[in-house]
């Protein structure tokens, strides 16, 4: 089972399957291959990744894993 990284910046509001999504997308696993992994549809996944985007406050997969990497939410 994938887990997440304990993020040293606080995170507005993400929830527990946010977070394990916005781990997955800093992979740069494409949206069908995180659905798959997580037995969900591509539409939610995609309607995760835009709800981690509208509260991270950024417009793009890009933008949101850029700012994650810099809040440290990827380091182990």
């Amino acid at each position: 089972m994938l887990q997440t990284a304990e993020p040293a910046l606080v995170l507005p509001g993400l929830s527990e399957r946010e977070r394990l999504v916005a781990t997955m997308l800093h992979s740069d696993r494409p949206l069908p291959q995180i659905a798959r992994e997580l037995h969900v549809a591509p539409s939610t996944v995609k309607s995760q990744a835009i709800a981690i985007y509208r509260k991270l406050q950024v417009n793009s997969r890009h933008e949101a894993v850029e700012l994650l990497e810099r809040g440290g939410f990827f380091e182990s």
